[in-house]
């Protein structure tokens, strides 16, 4: 099971602190970033995204960014 599966689940039992706690433990960036987009961390999301330097998660945030912006 991935620490990404948990924090999910408990930001929907609204536990955004511990699933942000949760999410600093998961190794992987492809599997935190879009649950920090779901969470509406988009900029979490984007200094995750930049840090590991993975173009496409880079794109997709920014996009998601935009789209709420809208």
């Amino acid at each position: 099971i991935y620490f990404s599966d948990i924090a999910h689940r408990a930001a929907e039992r609204d536990k955004k602190n511990l699933a942000l706690m949760l999410l600093k433990n998961e190794s992987c960036i492809s599997r935190k970033v879009p649950v920090l987009l779901w969470m509406k961390c988009e900029e979490n999301a984007l200094t995750e995204a930049l840090q590991y330097g993975d173009t496409n998660l880079i794109n997709s945030v920014l996009l998601k960014i935009i789209k709420t912006v809208e």
